[in-house]
């Protein structure tokens, strides 16, 4: 099972949703194939109580996101929509800050400021 949100337009995780549209395409049979789901936040039980007693996507979280950042931005249409970017442009973290994030240079200085502290 892989949970997530869909916050790029590829990936290990587009790659397991793409397998279970094809299988469902396909018509594979249950035992091997793989099932893709997509259950946006309005779909939560809670979206018309004003708050959720558990935490879950209520009414006035869902019309917040709507306001800020807005029904246009990638992140609500990820997070709340659990809309996949189709294209790059889209995605919520930009290609070039996962790169960094994941650089030697980035290790060595988070490293440097941990035995420093």
């Amino acid at each position: 099972m892989a949970i997530g949100k869909p916050i790029r337009p590829d990936g290990h995780f587009a790659l397991l949703s793409d397998q279970g549209d094809r299988d469902a395409l396909e018509n594979r049979p249950s035992q091997v194939s793989r099932k893709h789901f997509v259950v946006p936040s309005t779909m939560s039980p809670h979206a018309d109580l004003a708050r959720s007693p558990v935490g879950l996507a209520d009414k006035v979280w869902l019309e917040a996101m709507g306001r800020e950042p807005g029904e246009n931005s990638p992140w609500y249409r990820s997070h709340v929509l659990a809309q996949r970017p189709k294209l790059a442009s889209e995605t919520l973290i930009p290609q070039e800050w996962l790169n960094l994030a994941l650089s030697d240079a980035t290790a060595a200085a988070v490293q440097t400021l941990r035995v420093g502290a």
